[in-house]
């Protein structure tokens, strides 16, 4: 999933691992495909940012990535 101004980031309940996990190089893939909510900031790896139904923050790794993901939580 790709981010939008006004998109929020849900945290599943109906999943066994309910947990948000944010990884941005290959060795994060693992972890990234074991949780329900998987993120990664815009300059990952490219790999990463291929897992089925990741979402991507619009910022960099560094720049703002976790408090935009911080914030787009409810």
């Amino acid at each position: 999933l790709k981010t939008t101004d006004n998109m929020r980031i849900r945290v599943s309940t109906s999943d066994d691992i309910n947990a948000l996990n944010i990884g941005d190089d290959i060795n994060d893939i693992e972890c990234l495909n074991y949780t329900s909510n998987p993120i990664t900031v815009q300059n990952a790896h490219k790999t990463v940012k291929e897992i089925p139904n990741i979402f991507i923050t619009e910022n960099n790794g560094g720049n703002g990535a976790f408090r935009e993901v911080a914030d787009s939580v409810s």
